[in-house]
């Protein structure tokens, strides 16, 4: 009985480590390369970068990840940038969207940059 329950702790730990060290080794590949959604907006909530996010229609967005969906067992998935603008190419502001952000779906989304903020500014 001991020894079970000594290799259930060793298992255990066994499987923490290989959780924790998995993301450290690099030369690894992602368990699901078609899952690059979660790891854009686990690191924009950061504080760290900006989103720039070009519509399929043409539309321009600035702004910061806030929220964000993912479920795997659909293609779509919703986020809200706020604070948000709309800007045109050369990234100057046409509108502020203060009230509230924006609400987009990937659906909708024709390409989607991170933009690491100036730490000189």
């Amino acid at each position: 009985m001991l020894v079970l329950l000594i290799g259930g702790f060793v298992w255990g730990g066994i499987l923490i480590g290989y959780h924790r060290l998995l993301p450290l080794i690099f030369f690894l590949p992602s368990p699901d390369p078609q899952a690059i959604w979660p790891v854009i907006a686990t690191r924009a909530p950061k504080k760290e970068l900006w989103m720039l996010v070009r519509t399929k229609q043409g539309i321009l967005y600035l702004g910061w990840l806030e929220q964000y969906s993912f479920d795997p067992s659909t293609d779509d998935h919703e986020f809200v940038l706020c604070p948000a603008y709309l800007v045109d190419d050369d990234l100057n502001v046409k509108r502020d969207l203060k009230q509230g952000g924006v609400y987009l779906n990937t659906r909708d989304v024709e390409s989607l940059e991170m933009i690491p903020v100036n730490k000189k500014a």
